[in-house]
């Protein structure tokens, strides 16, 4: 009985943990799909996100586009001017946007550049620029906050902190 009693109690601990991490924090558990965050996430990897009201650039957003999870990293703020040159490089205000995290050309894709994003919204890429399907295109073009479902804070497959990227 008191086995019994003692697993009970555990399993009430558990569940109370759960509800808190869900239910008060917002905190909710995804699973990435396809290649468009490789390096940073890969295809298949579960991530834990925060609801966050302040989004800054460089975060990597869950969002929801017709129904489906998409996981992107933030690099236009509202009301910000994007505009991706031929060459790949993307500017922000008319300045050049650093990213290292990024090994290929950013190609222009479907929108008009330069592109001003509007109040409220943000402009997402993909790290993997290729094989992204992000803001560049109609379909998505910018995320409006009342989609963001999270921030990615944590990586469960890889066990590691998700960092912004500062810039």
């Amino acid at each position: 009985m008191k086995k019994v009693l003692s697993i009970f109690i555990k399993l009430l601990i558990f569940i109370g943990i759960v509800y808190y991490l869900y239910a008060v924090l917002g905190i909710r558990v995804y699973k990435a799909s396809g290649t468009s965050m490789n390096s940073t996430i890969g295809n298949g990897e579960i991530v834990l996100t925060i609801k966050e009201k302040n989004i800054k650039r460089g975060d990597i957003i869950v969002f929801d586009v017709s129904g489906s999870n998409i996981i992107k990293r933030i690099v236009g703020l509202p009301t910000e001017t994007i505009d991706i040159k031929e060459n790949g490089s993307v500017y922000i205000n008319n300045a050049l946007y650093n990213e290292s995290y990024v090994s290929t050309k950013t190609p222009k894709e479907e929108i008009s550049y330069p592109h001003t994003i509007e109040d409220n919204n943000y402009f997402v890429l993909g790290d993997n620029r290729v094989d992204s399907f992000d803001s560049r295109f109609k379909k998505i073009k910018d995320i409006n906050i009342k989609k963001i479902k999270g921030r990615v804070f944590f990586s469960l497959s890889k066990l590691k902190l998700v960092h912004r990227i500062n810039q």
